[in-house]
């Protein structure tokens, strides 16, 4: 039985037995473990009762030591320890199938989003994880999950680049992966605008020419997007990413407009007496009143995403029912998206079920990186430069076969980076340090592949995993420790899913992975001589894998048998 299965069971006794309403919380906590594995504060329930905190644990005391699972019960000033019967945990630990929420909900996820002046960041390694894990983490709530992206396929940017392959590299053919070619056009126009100032008008001039139809500068724009869409897609692959739903700015971005213009006409957007602009005044939601249309008529990043909102909620989309869209980005836009939410309202396109998930920076140790000026940390060199590292140091000398060392390369470099970013809550920012994330010591990927591959080579060299658990065989005390690790698996798994974060999952990982480390350097195993004993620690060992094997699926992270 799952801890979190036992406190709801406890829940439902406790109203019972206190005779107390289901909008009356009660709190759990986890003592230390001298005291038990759930403690029960009873200091909430004494106004309710009516009678002294210690009185009422006393009464609980009573009332619950009879219930099957509970090994004891001890009273510390006002709190009931509960010392659970690890046979009842053990056992159920086997049948760990994944929970369901009984509230099941269908949940867009909007993530990655690229532009296509250039090839995916470091940044965009961070929010491919973040949206990839959120994604298996929601549906292994029995949420019905949409991953769908804008593809921001137009603009200035876009415009500076199609200027300089015209200007200075007409009809060339990529001699290098399409998307880095493309981003070097882009950082070739930063580069001579200084001494050429006049390059942004035509590159503005472009801009709207292409707005206008013209198929000279749209055959050039094609060509131009779709090497850099399959340069991203061969990046997608690799962070092992891809989308239900694609759908591309230079589809959407006039129909905004209308939007705006039907705002103005029922009186929710207002015109600048002046200056000509049309604006949200969101000053009753406490936010800064918002410009939705230039005064020339040209449509702002909040115009278009008004009416990809309104898109996502019809029936063309594969979005169409969601109860909820989240939006997964750093934390500069957060604002816009409180505007965005905002306005929503306003228009009554959606009310409630829209949320932003806003990360911290993610850079190396060198600073922050700038499209513009060059500095920026593309993925695909990081990713390269990180699997030279762990060739170089786990494989220099290996004697596998070439396909299956890269196979092993390229997986343990992946759980590296992304055990990496995910081991950090979102909110923060990452320094990223390649030689930490790579080593086989600490909190890393590398370091948890490595708990489950040695588990999974122990239990080769016992011949069999034994299918069922010896019952009243006594644990010793790390044995007592790992299985009540266990127990809270599908706890931090539903409280990651809660809070869309999925540090919490990857802390857990790591928790476990130490104590079964701790667990071969203190308990024989193979060489215990009880073969009831050694029957109950390879069943253990099996169900720590089970559960290693799922947590790391969650954060779309792919265990070795073998490292």
């Amino acid at each position: 039985m799952q801890l979190q299965k036992i406190r709801e069971d406890l829940e439902k006794q406790i109203r019972v037995f206190l005779i107390i309403d289901e909008d009356i919380r009660i709190e759990f906590e986890y003592p230390d473990s001298q005291f038990g594995h759930l403690a029960i504060p009873c200091f909430s329930f004494a106004k309710i009762l009516k009678k002294p905190p210690q009185a009422i644990a006393v009464e609980l005391q009573e009332k619950l030591k009879d219930i099957e699972y509970i090994e004891s019960i001890t009273i510390v000033n006002a709190y009931v320890n509960i010392t659970i019967k690890l046979d009842y945990l053990i056992m159920s630990v086997g049948d760990n199938a994944l929970t369901q929420s009984s509230d099941k909900k269908k949940i867009a996820l909007e993530f990655a989003s690229p532009n296509t002046n250039k090839p995916l960041h470091l940044g965009h390694i961070r929010n491919i994880a973040i949206g990839e894990s959120l994604y298996n983490i929601l549906k292994s709530q029995g949420h019905q999950v949409i991953k769908t992206e804008i593809i921001n396929d137009r603009g200035i940017a876009v415009a500076k680049m199609m200027l300089i392959y015209d200007k200075f590299h007409k009809d060339e053919i990529p001699n290098r992966k399409s998307d880095h070619y493309a981003g070097d056009l882009y950082i070739e126009f930063e580069n001579k605008l200084e001494k050429n100032p006049e390059l942004i008008d035509e590159a503005q001039e472009i801009l709207s020419k292409w707005e206008n139809g013209d198929t000279y500068w749209y055959d050039i724009w094609l060509k131009l997007r779709n090497w850099v869409i399959e340069g991203q897609q061969n990046t997608y692959r690799k962070l092992g990413t891809s989308f239900d739903e694609d759908i591309y700015e230079s589809d959407i971005y006039k129909q905004g407009k209308d939007i705006v213009q039907d705002g103005l006409a029922r009186g929710i957007f207002k015109k600048h007496p002046t200056d000509g602009y049309i604006y949200a005044d969101l000053e009753e939601f406490g936010l800064p009143n918002k410009i939705v249309l230039r005064s020339q008529g040209t449509a702002l990043y909040i115009t278009q995403d008004l009416f990809l909102l309104q898109y996502r909620l019809s029936e063309k989309s594969k979005c169409y029912g969601a109860d909820e869209i989240i939006y997964i980005t750093d934390f500069s836009q957060n604002l816009q998206f409180q505007q965005i939410f905002a306005i929503a309202r306003q228009l009554g396109i959606k009310q409630e079920g829209l949320y932003h998930i806003g990360y911290g920076l993610f850079r190396l140790p060198e600073g922050k990186m700038s499209s513009r000026k060059g500095t920026i940390v593309n993925a695909d060199p990081l990713i390269a430069e990180i699997e030279d590292n762990v060739r170089e140091i786990y494989f220099k000398d290996s004697v596998l076969s070439k396909a299956e060392q890269n196979r092993r390369i390229e997986l343990i470099a992946r759980a590296s980076y992304i055990y990496y970013i995910l081991a950090i809550s979102s909110k923060k920012d990452i320094v990223f340090d390649i030689s930490s994330s790579i080593s086989l010591t600490g909190k890393t990927g590398p370091y948890i592949l490595y708990t489950y591959a040695r588990i999974n080579s122990l239990l080769h060299k016992a011949s069999h995993i034994p299918e069922h658990y010896e019952e009243n065989i006594p644990f010793n005390d790390i044995e007592g420790q790992i299985i009540i690790k266990l127990a809270k698996f599908s706890e931090i798994r539903d409280y990651s899913a809660r809070e869309y974060d999925p540090s919490h999952i990857a802390h857990y990982l790591y928790e476990l992975a130490e104590l079964m480390n701790s667990y071969y350097h203190s308990t024989p195993i193979l060489k215990e001589s009880d073969e009831k004993i050694k029957n109950n620690r390879l069943y253990l060992l099996a169900r720590v894998n089970d559960i290693l094997r799922q947590g790391l699926n969650l954060l779309t992270i792919e265990p070795l048998d073998e490292m």
